[in-house]
This record gives structure tokens, C-alpha cells and sequence, in this order.
């Protein structure tokens, strides 16, 4: 069980995952392709492990290797495993498998948890017949299921996306290895921005698909070409912390968010600007600021099903009734998410009318509780965030998260002001120069750790190093960080080599957004050579040191960062890049 600790306010940067949606899809696309695949700063969250599991189960290798998934593609020469492919209670591997197995040599038993056997399944297995597969459903029309391999030859059929988009996603994937192709008519079709993020990932892999409105899909029998591919930041993900802003009033900034992207999710920053946020914009970050009234509004979320648990805890924020309409495909989800969210808004003291298709709340003072989530990362995630404002919340079986975003309770701790900005950087990347600079437009007030270290120890560094060497360095450098890391207002600059010792990292994070300032070596070297105040870190010369160091450095530097800017400029134009990261002002 886990604790929220309320808030007053916020000012918080947060950084959006890897996007749930487009790590799932890729997977299939690339164990269907011909070649290597990466799927670079992809989610690996509960459901893109068992994706990737079942993948390779069926002869496509998918690996994860801490930041990338490496997918050796099948060519679409796929064979039946021998034993049964559990799914858990993932709605996309289910579904993208059945038509995946009948392309596959042999027969297959997909099977998945108990929720995952209540799931639908009924119109993709009739739409699946239609098109040749043969599918034996002992259980009537849920999991378990048996497919026998090279029956899916493809040609028309009809689905209905009223339960599920995924029944349309999952034909659609495997669509260009069928012999036939396919052409599809869509009945009732909803979340229709979920189609879109598929046929987006075809595009990227080199299949195009035919859209006739939403109610007519064409994709001719081709093959997906293996590629790099850049997966984009979470838009369901970053509705949390939009969230927050909202019930919280305040500010808050979600970097790794593309402003064009085809999410339907980015739905909810327009919603909240109907509620009365305000909504700034970026290249890759995204900002939701509330600082009047909070409104209630009356909303269809047919196309945007997971966002409801999010909406629904900020309408009971609100002043006035909320309502949120065309939501009977929500009963199908994880949990039945219309119940879940009514009942446990019920439990905060929140008034709540639900039927079938609809949620109506009234907003007023919600109060914390013990909330059930029937292992819905979604309920999780949503009430873990009202628990910012309703003290006393409790979150059972938090670990039902894992499923989308297993980070999400260290990312949401941000929620809690932070009162510095702490520099790092290899040597010569500005954080001293850009830093002061930012400072003064901050307000705040300027620390270099170098420097108090030089009072702290009476030495200049290189005589520190040269007498007493590094290790005695680094622990002046442990303490001159401790001293500053839990003060307000500062703007800590801090050594090339302070990420080296994880207590330092983990002493300026608590109070601390942390920027990394990234150079090119050369632009570095061409800063620092010939500066007799900077010690030999290797017996490398030169440029050569610093390419050293940067590979050496560059994991805990990116894992550190809240957020990267470019020091490749000059220190004005450094100084701007953190400045509007910060959206304009000090953003924690």
C-alpha cells in the first residue's frame, strides 16, 4: 500500500515516459519486418515485456538492453510455439497475436490472466474467420484460445470498434502478410486516434494504409522494412501531472512531449483549457498552468478512454457538475473503469451519478482514502494524484503501475517544490558562465562548487589532485554538495565529475531540477585547453581526455538530468535554452 503525501501548490518539471502505444505497436511491426530493428528509448513496462516475450516465443528476438528494444525481425517466417502464450492482462498482445498466429507455422494457444479471459474478443475472432483463420474458442467467446498457423489468408471483412479500437489495430498490423491483403469496413469505431498511432507506425516501416473516413481500410499484401525508430513521449502518461496543475493550482511543465503528435491524448491539455488552465506550448515540452477557478465541463471521451480516471478525479476539483459522456467501452478496460472510478470517487466524499454510457460528478472538497484499484495501473496512477490535494490517500496494490509506467511514483515525488537549479556538465560546457547568467534573471543566488571547495580545503584543485589525489577530491566535493543540496534559492554549478558518486545525485535531486549542459568535444576542448586551473583527470592528452571522460560520464549524466540544453552556443544563448526549458522562470 502506498502513502500520497498532500502539497500546497506546485511549480514542477516532469518528464513523460516513453509512449505505452507506440512501443507496443512497433514491437509487432518489427517482429513482423525483415532485419534489425531499434526501437530507441522505448517503455518497458509490464506489458512491452510480455509483448516481447511472446514475440520471441514465436521466432522474432526482442530484447530490451536498458534504454532500446533490439528486435531481429522474422521476415513474416513466424512458427507456433509449443507451449501455450500467456498474456496476462494485456489487451494489445492478446489481440495483435490472434491474427499474428494465423500467419505463423503450426498452432498456437494464447491464454491470459482471469480479467484477460472477461476481456473481448468475439468481433476480432469473427472478423479473423471471415478472413480464413481458423480459431477454436473452448471458453465460448473469451481466452483461451487455439489458432492454426497459415489459415489467415486475408481478403473483406467487416469489425466493430464500438468494445475495442484494437480489434482494428491488430488486423491492420498484420494486414501486409496476409496473402490477400486486407479490406476492412469499421462499424462504431471509437478512440479513433489510436488508428491513427497505428497506421503512423506502418508508415514509419514502410506499409501504407488506405483510410476511407474511419470506415474503410485498405492495406495490399506487402513487408515492413526493419529501421531505427525514435519512440515519443506518453501523452496518457503526462496526463497526471496536467492533472496536478489543475487540482493543485500552480504550474507544470512535462518535457519529451511532441507538439505534433497524433496522440489523442494530447486531447486533455485542450479539455483543461475549457476547465480554465492556460497551456504553453514548446518544441518538446508541454505546459498547464491554473491560477483561477477550476470549471466544470460536460465532455465526450469516446475517442480518449484513458483519460477518464484522470478527468474524472480533477472534475471532482471543480466548481459545479461535470459530466462525461459516450465512456460504455470503459467496462472492458483493466477493470471496469466506470465502477472503479464512481466507487472510489464515492469513498473521498465526492457526489458521483454513473450509468452504462456516462459519469457525473460534483465537485466540491474531496478527502483521502483507501483506494482499490482491481490492478488498474490507470485507477493507480489517477487517485495517486488526487491524494496530492486529499490528504490521507492510500493507494492499494500500487504496483499495478508497472503495467505503463513503472517510474510513475518517483516521477510524481517532483510534485513537491523544488528551490534550486543545479548545473552539471563536462568542463567547459557553462556552467559557471551560462549559470551565473540564468541567476541573474532568476533572482537567486550563485554557488560554484569548485570554489567552495578551494575555501573549504585553502588549495586550488589541481594542487588538491596533486597532492592529496582524486578520491580526497571527490569526498571534499560529497560534503561541499551536502552543504548546498537542502538550502533554497541557489544556483548550484557543479564539477565535470560530481554524477561519478550517486549520493551527490541523489543529494541535489531532492531539492534541486538539475540540468545537464551537453557539448560536443571539441567545443569543450577548444574552452578549456591551455586553463592551468583544470587537473588531469587520465593520462590522455587533450581532446582525447575529454572524448574519454564524455563516454566515461555520459550514462550518469543523462540519468541524473532533468532536462538537457545545448551549451554549444554562446552563453547567452545557453542561458535562453534553460530559461525557456524552465518555462520562463524557476519551473520546481
Amino acid at each position: 500500500m502506498k502513502q500520497i503525501k498532500p502539497v500546497q501548490g506546485i511549480d514542477a518539471i516532469f518528464t513523460a515516459p516513453p509512449s505505452k502505444a507506440y512501443t507496443l505497436r512497433c514491437l509487432f511491426i518489427a517482429a513482423l519486418a525483415s532485419g534489425k530493428s531499434v526501437l530507441k528509448n522505448a517503455l518497458a513496462a509490464d506489458d512491452q515485456l510480455i509483448a516481447a516475450k511472446a514475440l520471441s516465443q514465436f521466432g522474432a528476438k526482442a530484447q530490451f538492453n536498458g534504454r532500446d528494444f533490439i528486435v531481429e525481425g522474422s521476415g513474416g517466417e513466424l512458427s507456433a510455439p509449443v507451449d501455450a502464450v500467456f498474456t496476462a492482462n494485456s489487451g494489445v498482445t492478446t489481440r495483435f497475436l490472434l491474427p499474428l498466429a494465423g500467419l505463423a507455422r503450426g498452432n498456437s494457444t494464447i491464454d491470459g490472466d482471469m480479467r484477460m479471459r472477461q476481456r473481448p474478443i468475439k468481433e476480432l475472432v469473427d472478423s479473423l474467420s471471415e478472413l480464413g483463420a481458423e480459431i477454436k474458442t473452448p471458453q465460448g467467446s473469451s481466452l483461451p484460445v487455439q489458432v492454426f498457423g497459415k489459415t489467415l489468408l486475408g481478403g473483406k471483412t467487416r469489425v466493430s470498434g464500438s468494445e475495442s479500437s484494437q480489434f482494428l489495430s491488430a488486423l491492420l498490423v498484420c494486414a501486409p502478410y496476409m496473402e490477400k491483403g486486407l479490406e476492412v469496413k469499421v462499424e462504431g469505431l471509437r478512440s479513433k486516434p489510436y488508428i491513427d498511432i497505428t497506421i503512423d507506425c506502418m508508415n514509419e516501416f514502410g506499409v501504407r494504409v488506405e483510410n476511407r473516413k474511419y470506415g474503410e481500410f485498405i492495406v495490399r499484401n506487402g513487408r515492413y522494412g526493419g529501421r531505427e525508430f525514435e519512440i515519443e513521449g506518453d501523452y496518457s502518461s503526462a496526463s497526471y501531472f496536467f492533472a496536478a496543475a489543475a487540482i493543485l493550482g500552480g504550474k507544470v511543465l512535462v518535457r519529451n512531449l511532441r507538439p505534433d503528435s497524433v496522440q489523442g491524448d494530447r486531447h486533455f491539455l485542450a479539455i483543461l483549457e475549457k476547465m480554465g488552465c492556460s497551456v504553453q506550448r514548446g518544441k518538446d515540452f508541454v505546459q498547464a498552468e491554473r491560477q483561477g477557478r477550476l470549471n466544470s465541463i460536460d465532455v465526450d471521451m469516446g475517442d480518449f478512454p484513458d483519460l477518464v480516471p484522470t478527468l474524472a478525479v480533477v472534475c471532482a476539483f471543480a466548481g459545479g457538475k461535470s459530466k462525461i459522456t459516450n465512456i460504455s467501452h470503459l467496462a472492458a478496460k483493466e477493470s471496469n473503469r466506470i465502477e472503479s472510478v464512481a466507487k472510489n470517487l464515492q469513498k473521498c466524499g465526492v457526489e458521483v451519478e454513473y450509468g452504462a454510457d456516462y459519469l457525473q460528478i460534483l465537485g466540491g472538497n474531496p478527502r483521502g482514502a483507501r483506494i482499490i484499484t482491481y490492478n488498474d495501473h490507470r485507477i493507480a496512477m489517477a487517485f495517486s494524484v488526487m491524494g496530492l490535494a486529499a490528504a490521507g490517500m492510500m493507494i492499494d496494490d500500487e504496483k499495478a503501475v508497472a503495467k505503463s509506467y513503472p517510474d510513475f511514483f518517483n516521477e510524481l515525488s517532483k510534485s513537491c517544490r523544488k528551490k534550486n537549479i543545479a548545473f552539471i556538465g563536462y568542463r567547459g560546457s557553462g556552467k559557471s558562465t551560462a549559470g551565473k547568467l540564468v541567476c541573474q534573471k532568476l533572482g537567486m543566488e550563485f554557488v560554484d562548487l569548485d570554489a567552495e571547495i578551494m575555501k573549504m580545503d585553502g588549495r586550488p584543485i589541481p594542487r588538491i589532485f596533486a597532492q592529496s589525489g582524486e578520491a580526497f577530491f571527490r569526498e571534499l566535493e560529497k560534503k561541499a554538495v551536502a552543504r548546498f543540496a537542502d538550502q533554497e534559492g541557489l544556483c548550484i554549478a557543479c564539477g565535470g565529475g560530481v554524477v561519478e558518486d550517486v549520493a551527490n545525485i541523489d543529494s541535489l535531486k531532492r531539492n534541486s531540477i538539475v540540468v545537464l549542459l551537453d557539448a560536443k568535444p571539441k567545443t569543450l576542448y577548444s574552452r578549456i585547453k591551455g586553463d592551468p586551473n583544470r587537473p588531469e583527470l587520465t593520462d590522455k592528452k587533450g581532446i582525447e581526455e575529454v572524448e574519454h571522460m564524455l563516454a566515461k560520464r555520459k550514462k550518469a549524466y543523462e540519468s541524473a538530468a532533468d532536462f538537457v540544453v545545448s551549451g554549444e552556443g554562446s552563453i547567452g544563448e545557453c542561458a535562453a535554452l534553460v530559461l525557456e526549458a524552465l518555462g520562463g522562470g524557476r519551473a520546481k
